[in-house]
């Protein structure tokens, strides 16, 4: 019996470009997809899965990874990430 795989939900980490910053004007040509990949991933060098959580249950998202990309920027901006 196979392991059955979750579905990729916004894309594959090799996808993204590191070289692009979060929230830079390059980085907002990129397809929404990534966005969400990259702020994610962002987001968990910024702090623990816990802060992340206790902030988008704040706002009352569950689950976490639900936010908009808005509020992950938004999010990234309290936690001092972006300008």
């Amino acid at each position: 019996m196979t392991r059955q795989l979750k579905p990729v939900r916004w894309g594959r980490v090799p996808e993204i470009d590191k070289r692009l910053r979060v929230g830079t004007t390059a980085w907002t040509k990129q397809p929404d997809r990534l966005k969400h990949l990259s702020v994610w991933r962002y987001l968990h060098k910024l702090g623990t899965h816990n802060q992340i959580r206790s902030r988008a249950r704040r706002k009352g998202v569950k689950p976490t990874s639900d936010l908009r990309l808005t509020q992950k920027l938004g999010v990234a901006r309290v936690m001092g990430g972006l300008k």
